[in-house]
């Protein structure tokens, strides 16, 4: 005995072919809709962080600045007895070659700077700058103290020689 074979209705062919791509339709519009949500939720995140990094690189610039601003000012007093308040002169003396051989340069403007010097109340030279970041923050060094700290402005109560 020989098994036929049937062959299938055409219209039951076609019914089942767009059953199949409706239900796949559906999943595919569904996984999309989540591609996309994800995608989204992604990208405000990335918005809301990067002006935050990037305001945090400039800090870390304008901080560095007042660490080579330091290095000249030391190599300036080791070669001329005193501190410099000039910023261009402080970028040009030869003292400003670091160990190394490294050049002090400078992220930030001339402008952005505020070095004060004078004679502190045991008669040491001293010098104290703020330097304008960026990000909109002042910060401020003295001779006195290597650390870096925040102040309200260029001016005012930023500066006062040490």
């Amino acid at each position: 005995m020989f098994l036929r074979k049937e062959t299938p209705n055409v219209n039951t062919l076609v019914t089942k072919a767009k059953n199949f791509l409706n239900e796949d339709s559906a999943e595919n519009s569904i996984m999309q809709t989540i591609s996309i949500a994800v995608s989204a939720i992604l990208i405000a995140a990335g918005l809301i962080t990067a002006p935050s990094l990037i305001n945090n690189a400039r800090d870390v610039n304008a901080k560095g600045d007042l660490a080579n601003l330091a290095y000249a000012e030391e190599f300036h007093l080791a070669d001329q007895g005193v501190y410099s308040g000039d910023l261009t002169a402080l970028k040009n003396i030869k003292g400003s070659e670091l160990p190394g051989g490294v050049k002090a340069t400078y992220s930030q403007d001339v402008a952005d700077f505020n070095i004060q010097v004078g004679t502190g109340t045991d008669g040491d030279a001293t010098f104290s700058a703020v330097v304008k970041s960026d990000s909109g923050k002042f910060f401020k060094r003295t001779s006195d103290n290597t650390t870096v700290t925040q102040v309200k402005n260029l001016a005012g109560d930023a500066i006062t020689a040490p």
